[in-house]
């Protein structure tokens, strides 16, 4: 009669537990793989963001040519007019 018993507790018991077992060690095995999917995710996006900056300090540095260059055209502009106006003066003059 203990013999039944026994072999009935084992026979739910052994079950119960490696399910349990079961389940403890699968949810610790989705727990890394999330932490590895993010892990994989902030590389994915430190990489871009590298690239990123990257190509903002290229566009800075063009930005700030084309500001020199443009400072460069400001003042030829400025001294095309000055000539302009010293050809508008002789005109004038040769007018009257």
């Amino acid at each position: 009669m203990e013999n039944n018993w026994i072999d009935t507790l084992i026979t739910i018991g052994v079950p119960a537990i490696t399910s349990v077992l079961g389940w403890l060690v699968g949810r610790r095995k989705r727990r890394n793989d999330f932490v590895a999917d993010l892990q994989k995710s902030i590389d994915i996006l430190s990489e871009k963001n590298t690239e990123l900056i990257a190509k903002v300090i290229n566009l800075n540095d063009e930005v700030l040519a084309l500001k020199k260059e443009n400072g460069e055209l400001k003042n030829e502009v400025g001294e095309l007019r000055q000539q302009l106006e010293g050809v508008k003066t002789i005109t004038k003059i040769e007018k009257r």
